[in-house]
Formats: C-alpha cells, sequence, structure tokens
C-alpha cells in the first residue's frame, strides 16, 4: 500500500474538496438579474414643456403669469413668464458664454421639464428640481455617450443606462454618478461584466465573460479583479475552482482539465505551487510538491501498473535521491536520480 501521508494526506485533500464544495453553494446563487431599461422620450421635448408647462402651475399662477417678461443679468438674458417678480412658469435662460437654458421655472429655479445646453457641448433634456437634474432625464456627452435615467441633485443616482463608443453600455444601479449596487457592463472588446460595483469598479459578486478566449468567471471581485473564491471555465471540460487573488489562481483549489486529469492543491501566481496532488486519466498519481506547474520538491508518484517513486523532482522530472519500487521481480532500487534515470 502506498504511504501518502509523508507528501499529502486524504484527509488534506477531503478539506480542500469539502472547502471548495461549501464555497460552490455560495456563488451558485450569483445569476444574472433582468436589468430594468429606463427609456427617457426625448423627442420633440421642447414642444412637450410648451404645451403642458402651465398644467404644472395653480389656476392663480396661470392668472397672473407676465408671459412676455426679459430680465438682464451680468452674465445672461431671462426671456419668459415670470410671477411675482420672479422667474416662474416657462421661460428660456441665455447666458453670454453661449450656455442656455429652456424649460420650466419655479421661484427663481429651474423646476420641472427642461433642456439646459452646456458650454461644453454637452446637453441634458430631462427633469429639474431646485436648479438641478432631478428624476428622469437623459445627459448627451459631446463625445456621443449618452446617459438616460434616474438623477439625484444634479447626479445620476438610481437606474439608468450609458453607452459608450463601439457598442460599449451599462445598465444597472447608480449613485454619485458612478455604477454602485448591481449592474452590466458590456465592454467595447465584446467583455462584460454583471455584479456588484463599488465606484464603476466591480467588487463584491459577480459574473465575467472574456470573448477573446471564451473564459467566464464566477466569483468574488476586489477592484476589478477576481479575489476570494470564484469559478473559472476555461471551456466545457476545464474549469478551476478555488482562491484567487489580484485575478490569478492563488491559494487552495482544484482545477479540473479537459483531457480528463485533475489537481488538487495549492497554487500561487496562476499556477500549481506548493503541496499539490495531480491526478491523470490514466489513473496515475503524484502528491507532494509543485513549483509553477511542474513536479518539484519532494513527492511521491504512482504509476497504473503499481510502480512507486518517492524522493526529489526537478522541473517535473526525478532529480536528486530517490527510491524506485516495481511490482516486479526488479524489486526496489534506491540512489541518485538524474532526468528519470537512476545513476548511482
Amino acid at each position: 500500500m502506498v504511504e501518502w501521508e509523508e507528501f499529502m494526506s486524504d484527509q488534506k485533500l477531503e478539506e480542500i474538496k469539502k472547502f471548495v464544495e461549501d464555497n460552490e453553494k455560495a456563488i451558485v446563487k450569483i445569476k444574472s438579474k433582468k436589468l430594468e431599461e429606463i427609456i427617457f422620450d426625448c423627442d420633440y421635448f421642447e414642444d412637450k414643456i410648451k404645451s403642458e408647462y402651465k398644467e404644472n402651475l395653480t389656476e392663480e399662477e396661470r392668472n397672473q403669469l407676465d408671459l412676455e417678461a426679459s430680465i438682464k443679468y451680468n452674465d445672461s438674458i431671462y426671456e419668459g413668464s415670470i410671477f411675482n417678480g420672479k422667474r416662474h412658469g416657462l421661460g428660456r435662460m441665455l447666458y453670454h458664454s453661449g450656455r442656455w437654458y429652456f424649460g420650466e421655472w419655479r421661484n427663481d429655479r429651474r423646476q420641472g421639464n427642461g433642456i439646459e445646453y452646456y458650454l461644453n457641448g454637452n446637453k441634458y433634456v430631462g427633469e429639474f428640481f431646485d436648479g438641478k437634474a432631478n428624476g428622469k432625464g437623459k445627459l448627451f456627452w459631446s463625445t456621443g455617450e449618452t446617459y438616460e435615467g434616474d438623477w439625484v441633485e444634479g447626479q445620476q443616482e438610481g437606474k439608468g443606462m450609458w453607452f459608450g463608443f463601439n457598442n460599449e453600455s451599462y445598465i444597472g444601479d447608480w449613485v454619485n454618478s458612478k455604477a454602485n449596487g448591481w449592474g452590466k457592463h458590456v465592454y467595447s472588446n465584446g467583455n462584460s461584466y454583471e455584479g456588484e460595483w463599488k465606484d464603476f469598479i466591480p467588487n463584491g459578486k459577480g459574473m465575467a465573460h472574456y470573448a477573446e478566449t471564451g473564459g467566464k468567471y464566477i466569483g468574488n471581485f476586489v477592484d476589478g479583479k477576481p479575489n476570494g473564491y470564484g469559478k473559472y471555465i476555461y471551456s466545457k471540460n476545464t474549469f478551476y475552482q478555488g482562491n484567487f487573488v489580484d485575478g490569478q489562481k492563488d491559494g487552495i483549489g482544484i482545477i479540473f482539465l479537459k483531457e480528463g486529469h485533475k489537481y488538487i492543491g495549492n497554487f500561487k501566481n496562476d499556477k500549481k505551487s506548493g503541496i499539490g496532488c495531480f491526478v491523470w486519466a490514466s489513473r496515475n498519481e503524484y502528491r507532494g510538491e509543485f513549483l509553477n506547474d511542474l513536479r518539484h520538491g519532494k513527492g511521491m508518484m504512482k504509476w497504473n501498473d503499481g510502480t512507486v517513486y518517492e524522493g526529489q523532482w526537478a522541473e517535473g522530472v526525478q532529480q536528486g535521491m530517490g527510491k524506485i519500487s516495481f511490482p516486479d521481480k526488479r524489486g526496489v532500487k534506491e540512489g541518485k536520480f538524474e532526468k528519470n534515470v537512476l545513476i548511482e
């Protein structure tokens, strides 16, 4: 009977398997959500403002509005309606710098539906409150980007959709004009991420798809990279379940390979490193030390014909002092090995 205990015990293997099993129960709950699309209709918005603004006024306000007032300021001019000497109802504010606003007013403040054109070429169409974008609206950047959705005190906040260049987009939750909460980002290179966000960076639980390789990751993210427990699917029958650090396999985990091989053990910098167990599809098995994906250090190898080697390894081959036991009349041989050959 092969004694594995010195190299990697059955108990340690079971502990790693249990670790993976327990963590899998959490990540299977990470699923895509139906994200709310907020479509803000900007068509004929100025006509809509003109035809509907009086509906938001009291009867007294409607009866006493001065509809054709003009007020000059140091940097601008206002043309529109006033009530009790204040901009109120419907009006247009033209700034000498080129900026302008057209829409509803309440007590000298932009409030209600409006359109604002900024000096940098951006334009906002939507609802205002107390002088700021608030409610539903759409922002057009001069670069061609757009955002439509919820606003709070001039900030993108709530549910919304952003569209950039080359089919890049984000739909989901916003706080302080950044992706915060749950949302999905499709990148211009075809990659995508759906999950939890903090200040426009994936943080928390999520799912990523990598278009170039076809790979998929589901699990925990920190600062935009897989960190903590996760599952990376390389292809149909090749996947890894275990710990990640800064986007790389690091810590304990299990990797299954399409050829039918599997490895259970430690990883470092995305490679098998430390103590581990590799089982080939042929049922050959190695337990011991690894370095940079290769058997390296002290380990034991058992072949399916019953041959067993225990001793030193270097860069994937028997190298150094070791002992090999054959199941036939050759018996046991012990000594110094070089590149899998007993030399003395």
